[in-house]
């Protein structure tokens, strides 16, 4: 099973302008540029550069999602049209939406084969109630792995994923931005406690690539009793401008 994980910025690309309004403590205001053509321009070029991958991916999972901006409608459109299925975080559905005030959110796209096989009702887990930005499937039966992608910020992983005890019994693979980087002193004992209190492991890739264009690895994926996963950092994400991050290509043997 091939799965790929990006966190899309939005699709404001490589731009700075979620920076400029964090530092400004205007981040809500990103909502304001929902409309902004950049968006669904980038939106159309992370389509086009997914289908002209040689690899197929059974799974893609996406974060920072903004689920009511046209670009993502599109994008969802698009999506559909190959052969995938947008699957949101927390066990929600198209018919509940999602409320307007979560701009951010993880996404999963599963090609439509998989879909009886991973989901209950094409629906995602039900997951940790104050955020979405963890979309979790897996685990509809003793022969299934949890597979969860995740954007999070340093508290909130440290606060909530590391005490939640709907992990400690489960055979799971975690990936995404976990705002820790690889290369800091201070974040890699702050991930060390993560992993040693969920009893995981790191899968890292050989070259140890950065995952972000500020040169850090903030997108790192953890294991627990899953054998043979294998991972590689594609940087072209970024370097193209399509996202401010790289992409994480995950291998794992029929799970």
């Amino acid at each position: 099973m091939k799965i790929l994980y990006l966190n899309v910025n939005g699709f404001f690309g490589d731009s700075s302008i979620k920076k400029i309004l964090g530092e400004n403590k205007m981040l809500p205001k990103v909502k304001d540029c929902r409309e902004d053509g950049l968006n669904k321009i980038i939106s159309r070029l992370l389509v086009d550069k997914l289908n002209s991958q040689k690899e197929s991916y059974d799974m893609i999972f996406l974060s920072e999602i903004d689920s009511h901006s046209e670009a993502t409608r599109e994008f969802k459109e698009k999506m559909e049209n190959n052969n995938y299925t947008c699957i949101l975080p927390n066990a929600v559905d198209e018919k509940s939406n999602v409320d307007e005030k979560f701009f951010s959110i993880t996404v999963a796209f599963i090609k439509n084969e998989y879909l009886e096989e991973w989901l209950n009702n094409k629906k995602s887990n039900k997951s940790m109630e104050t955020w979405l930005q963890i979309c979790e499937i897996g685990c509809t039966s003793n022969k299934k792995i949890l597979i969860a992608g995740l954007h999070v910020a340093k508290e909130e992983i440290l606060n909530d994923l590391q005490n939640t005890k709907e992990y400690n019994n489960k055979n799971f693979i975690i990936f995404g931005d976990f705002n820790l980087d690889f290369y800091d002193e201070e974040n890699k004992e702050d991930f060390k406690k993560i992993i040693e209190n969920l009893s995981a492991e790191e899968v890292v890739d050989e070259e140890k690539k950065y995952t972000f264009r500020g040169k850090t690895k903030v997108d790192r994926v953890i294991t627990k009793n899953v054998k043979d996963v294998t991972l590689r950092v594609d940087e072209s994400y970024y370097t193209e401008g399509v996202s401010d991050h790289a992409a994480l290509i995950i291998d794992i043997e029929e799970p």
